[in-house]
């Protein structure tokens, strides 16, 4: 009798230590990540959140700090009027931040947003991307024999915290951005060509961080790519990418694939 009570007694102990340990993976995975961020909530296992509002004061604090300037966050009219992209109330609750504009460059807008213990902006990344933009094009200059333009356009997700004076080769190698090729041609020797540009763009990433590098290799009739305009700070930051172009791929890491489509589709 006296060996089932005890046995009684260790299942009990066994299901109090296995119901902790659920209650501590719970709080870690949907409770401390907000906690890090200085927020208060949980996300759920089936996605969505409920979680304080994300630090405004410190975030555009870090802003006008950072870049000497003064930066003031958007409200939900102005940005709706603009831009469709992502609404305020996403940005503030999916990715604690939100999102600024400065006198300096009248009607852009930028994102920042406190991630991981972590304070991250897209500001220095614009301002710099032209810059790296001309890096990558002289690179592929040497391979492609077409009329081409680069395009690395930064996500307003950031993950390097990078100083005030980010230089190009820094935002290629780290920062997070979106890399296209346009060029003008029909795509009829498209394998050939993404034989010819591979080497040189592993050569662009072989020092990257960054765990991913998709390249879209897009071709454009003439009237289409002349509307191709690539500056960060342009209206126009480029014709919608897989609409009206005679083919397109990408390249990922060291493999390749490539779908041609109709120019119709």
């Amino acid at each position: 009798m006296k060996n089932k009570y005890v046995l009684k007694g260790f299942v009990h102990i066994i299901g109090i230590i296995m119901l902790s340990l659920v209650v501590i993976l719970v709080f870690a995975i949907y409770v401390l990540p907000h906690l890090i961020d200085g927020r208060i909530g949980i996300s759920f296992p089936w996605g969505g959140s409920i979680v304080s509002p994300a630090p405004r004061e410190e975030l555009l604090q870090y802003m006008n700090d950072k870049y000497g300037t003064e930066f003031f966050e958007i409200t939900e009219a102005e940005y709706s009027d603009e831009i469709s992209e992502m609404d305020v109330w996403r940005w503030d609750n999916n990715e604690n931040g939100i999102i600024v504009r400065t006198d300096a460059y009248p009607g852009h807008y930028f994102y920042v947003r406190k991630h991981s213990g972590k304070i991250t902006d897209d500001y220095g990344c614009r301002l710099i991307q032209d810059e790296a933009q001309q890096i990558i094009y002289d690179i592929l200059s040497e391979v492609i024999d077409y009329d081409f333009k680069i395009r690395c356009n930064s996500t307003n997700r950031q993950g390097y915290v990078y100083g005030k004076d980010l230089t190009p080769i820094e935002y290629i190698e780290n920062c997070n951005y979106r890399f296209s090729v346009y060029i003008c041609s029909d795509g009829e020797n498209r394998e050939y060509d993404l034989e010819k540009m591979k080497p040189k763009l592993m050569e662009i990433f072989k020092n990257s961080n960054k765990s991913k590098n998709q390249i879209n290799i897009l071709y454009f009739d003439q009237e289409y790519f002349d509307q191709v305009n690539t500056s960060w700070d342009s209206p126009n930051m480029g014709v919608t990418e897989f609409s009206n172009c005679w083919g397109y791929g990408f390249l990922e890491d060291d493999s390749s694939e490539f779908r041609w489509i109709d120019e119709n589709e």
